[in-house]
């Protein structure tokens, strides 16, 4: 049978045709497509370890494209338990395992490293080390110019933290003197970062905080007794002070929450932890 040539208008009919079912072929295959939300994993609670995880959830976005790790700034260990009990965070990050009065809300617990404490000072203050006894001294007040430690003639300016912060319990756990203090000289600074932003501004200032979150610009880190905070020295028993960090959840773990949590624990992650100041959990 002879074919006719189809006619211009009817060739442009056909290519209309087309033109008007490609959006709904593009719609059906979209439809047809396996499709994964975007997750977002938020992880409230101490400062102590808020630098940290916003490094480790950076490198777990790297290998988990459909997922972003926030680390809001701090609000305590207390406040991100509640928070997480309140099913406002996925997680809570807490420098401290639960308190008895926090187990009503019957919560998982799991520690994931350990930081040293470690008594900071601002750049422009030369002295290296720091023993309990000034410590002692210089957090009751009886010492308050760098020269009665071996330093210039300078006012020491004391940024303190209040009464139950995990770094100031560490102190007083393993300096018992500090407990005989009714007041803690210079002012009271309620939340990590801005402890090391004071140290780092104003000269003469001398704090302690997690060395997970001292490493910054202008500020010092000290050896206590003369013993370089370093994992070694903590894994041998010979640094005393650190904290203990670690991650809450409400029920069982899923999705990204799970990988994030056992992503914390490999090998990856933990050579991060070191590099950052913290000693991974066994």
């Amino acid at each position: 049978m002879q074919r006719h040539p189809l006619s211009f208008s009817q060739k442009a009919k056909i290519m209309l045709f087309h033109c008007r079912l490609l959006p709904y072929l593009f719609l059906f295959l979209a439809a047809a497509a396996p499709c994964r939300a975007h997750e977002t994993i938020t992880i409230c609670g101490t400062g102590d370890s808020q630098h940290l995880l916003r490094v480790l959830g950076h490198f777990f976005e790297e290998s988990h494209h459909d997922t972003t790790i926030h680390v809001p700034d701090s609000v305590g260990s207390s406040g991100g338990i509640r928070l997480t009990a309140e099913g406002q965070c996925e997680l809570g990050r807490t420098a401290r395992p639960l308190k008895e009065k926090e187990k009503k809300y019957n919560l998982q617990y799991t520690l994931f490293a350990s930081s040293p404490v470690v008594f900071i000072v601002h750049e422009n203050v030369p002295v290296s080390d720091m023993t309990s006894e000034q410590a002692t001294a210089v957090l009751s007040g009886k010492i308050h110019n760098w020269r009665q430690l071996g330093g210039d003639d300078m006012n020491i300016l004391i940024a303190n933290r209040e009464a139950g912060d995990s770094s100031r319990t560490a102190l007083e756990k393993n300096i018992p003197a500090l407990k005989d203090i009714s007041n803690w000289a210079g002012e009271t600074i309620f939340s990590t970062q801005e402890t090391i932003d004071t140290v780092s501004r104003y000269k003469g200032t001398v704090s302690f905080a997690p060395l997970a979150m001292a490493n910054a610009p202008k500020v010092r880190i000290l050896t206590y007794n003369g013993v370089a905070p370093t994992p070694e020295n903590v894994q041998a028993g010979l640094y005393p002070l650190t904290v203990p960090l670690g991650l809450v959840w409400r029920e069982e773990l899923s999705g990204s929450s799970k990988a994030f949590v056992e992503f914390i624990k490999t090998p990856q992650a933990k050579k991060i932890l070191l590099q950052n100041g913290a000693i991974p959990a066994e």
